[in-house]
C-alpha cells in the first residue's frame, strides 16, 4: 500500500468517526465532544507503527504549552474576530454563546487535547504531509479538527484556524506534549471567558 492510500484510508477512518459521534450524540443526547473524543481515542489506541511526533515531551513541556495557550489566547482571539469580520460574519450576542455541561469541560480541558493531538497532529497530520506536502496536509487536518467541534460559523471558523496553528507547531516543533498542552491552555481560557458570560 502506497503512503497515499494509506493517508487516504487514515482520512476516511477520521471522517467516520466524526461521523459516528454526531450520530451517537444526536441518538443517545451525549455531547458530541464526548462522543468524538471516545472515537478519536480508540482510533488512536489503535494506531499502526508510522511517523510520529517525536520532538520534546513530557509534563514540563505540556505545561509549557498550557501556559502558551493562557498567554496566545488573545492573540487567537483577535485573529479569529479579523478574518470572521473581514469575512463578513456578524459577531454573535453574549447570550448566544454555548455554555456546555461540567463533564464536556472536563473532557476538552483533560482528556480532548491529548486525544485529538493524537489523532489529527500525529496521525493525520503526519500521514498526509508525506504524499500532499505539508501545507496541504495541514489545512486538511485543519478542516477535519474544524468539523469534529461543529457549531455555527464562528465555532468553525476558530476550530478552523487554531488547527491551522496547531498544525504549524506540530510540524515545527514535533512535539505531541507541546501540542497538547497548548490545546489545553486554549480550551482553558475559552472556558474563563465563557464564564464571564453565564
Amino acid at each position: 500500500m502506497t503512503e497515499l492510500q494509506r493517508a487516504t484510508l487514515l482520512l476516511l477512518a477520521v471522517q467516520t468517526i466524526l461521523v459516528a459521534g454526531r450520530l451517537a450524540a444526536d441518538a443517545s443526547g451525549i455531547s458530541s465532544a464526548v462522543a468524538a473524543a471516545s472515537g478519536a481515542g480508540l482510533l488512536a489506541a489503535t494506531r499502526r507503527r508510522g511517523p510520529r511526533l517525536t520532538g520534546p515531551g513530557g509534563v514540563r513541556v505540556a505545561a509549557l504549552g498550557v501556559a502558551a495557550g493562557l498567554a496566545g489566547f488573545p492573540v487567537c482571539v483577535a485573529a479569529i474576530a479579523a478574518v470572521g469580520l473581514g469575512l463578513g460574519l456578524r459577531l454573535p450576542a453574549p447570550e448566544a454563546l454555548a455554555h456546555p455541561p461540567p463533564a464536556v469541560w472536563l473532557a476538552a480541558l483533560g482528556i480532548a487535547p491529548f486525544l485529538e493531538e493524537a489523532l489529527f497532529r500525529e496521525r493525520l497530520l503526519l500521514a498526509l504531509r508525506g504524499p500532499l506536502g505539508p501545507g496541504s496536509a495541514v489545512l486538511i487536518q485543519g478542516a477535519c479538527f474544524a468539523a469534529l467541534h461543529g457549531g455555527h460559523a464562528w465555532s468553525l471558523l476558530g476550530t478552523f484556524l487554531v488547527g491551522l496553528l496547531l498544525g504549524a507547531v506540530a510540524l515545527a516543533t514535533r512535539s505531541l506534549a507541546l501540542c497538547a498542552g497548548l490545546h489545553a491552555g486554549l480550551n482553558a481560557a475559552a472556558w474563563a471567558l465563557l464564564q464571564q458570560f453565564r
